[in-house]
């Protein structure tokens, strides 16, 4: 659930910063990942689809759903401490990756940001 919480605060950022609004807090992870992906096939935002895979974007999905599963099978069967750690370590490691996408987007966009700010003044 951490990862999940992460993982939505970062796309409601990238959101935010490539429409340039607040999707607000109604907006969860499932939304998030369609949203940006829409942003992303879109093209919106060049630094948006140069940093950040399609690829990546269906992996969070598949495993935000593998992790509804396990939340589902919780409360209906026994469900493996195995398969859940499993679930919770290929979150990190889409944590990881995500976050090195979201850092170089995040450069890009600081940096376009600071050169328009700079032509404004000129």
């Amino acid at each position: 659930m951490i990862i999940s919480a992460i993982l939505e605060a970062r796309l409601r950022t990238l959101i935010t910063r490539v429409e340039k609004s607040n999707p607000g807090i109604g907006f969860n992870l499932e939304h998030c990942l369609k949203r940006v992906k829409f942003l992303h096939l879109s093209g919106r935002d060049p630094k948006l689809c140069k940093n950040l895979e399609i690829q990546m974007i269906d992996d969070l999905r598949r495993w935000k759903n593998q992790r509804n599963a396990i939340l589902k099978d919780l409360a209906e069967i026994h469900v493996s401490p195995r398969r859940m750690e499993h679930q919770a370590n290929e979150g990190v490691d889409l944590l990881k990756k995500f976050t090195a996408s979201y850092r170089k987007y995040k450069k890009e966009w600081k940096a376009s940001l600071k050169l328009s700010r700079e032509q404004g003044v000129d």
